[in-house]
């Protein structure tokens, strides 16, 4: 249903004009028992950077704001040391050098900026400004080792799992070391 909602919400403003709450639900139409809800999924696309809150209290499209003038939301591929932003709208992707990453690993949502060139050109570089919502696949832990084995244990709000850690490089790893791992087999649990 949240979804549903959201694909309204930003059916309404595409029209490039900002609207206040009120103006929202009652598009919607989904009855004052659902009112709650619906300022919960708008604060939600505040926080995702989906929506811009207008100096006036008004909601708009992120990338009809002043805002996306100097940011732009999109996909951070990690290349290593650096990484590219991938933006649907820009021509060319954003390249972001190693100390401006600022803690985006593979396919996190970030927010980030030009610090070079010019968006949408090949001699654009950027900084990570935000990371907006992290990949599902990629997680930290902390390195254990069980006989000649090393081990991460991932915790998360509800579960702490033991994977076992796979590829090259891992006699390099000491018990206690934070990681960053990828799940690559998600029935077998696997962590490279």
């Amino acid at each position: 249903m949240k979804e549903d909602i959201k694909k309204q919400i930003m059916d309404l403003l595409k029209d490039k004009k900002a609207r206040d709450a009120i103006e929202i639900i009652e598009y919607l139409n989904l009855g004052q028992d659902k009112d709650s809800l619906v300022m919960e999924i708008l604060q939600e696309m505040l926080l995702d950077y989906d929506l811009y809150m207008t100096k006036h209290g008004k909601y708009m499209n992120f990338i009809d704001s002043e805002m996306a003038r100097n940011a732009y939301k999109g996909t951070f591929e990690s290349k290593g040391e650096y990484g590219f932003v991938i933006v649907s709208s820009l021509k060319e992707d954003i390249f972001i050098p190693r100390d401006y990453k600022n803690s985006a690993l593979d396919g996190d949502i970030v927010l980030a900026s030009i610090t070079k060139g010019e968006a949408g050109t090949k001699n654009a570089e950027g900084k990570i400004l935000k990371v907006l919502k992290r990949n599902p696949k990629t997680k930290v832990g902390e390195v254990c080792a069980e006989k000649d084995k090393k081990w991460v244990i991932l915790r998360d709000a509800k579960n702490i799992f033991t994977i076992p850690l796979i590829g090259e490089g891992l006699d390099k790893l000491v018990v206690g070391d934070l990681v960053t791992v990828k799940i690559s087999n998600q029935k077998e649990k696997n962590a490279t």
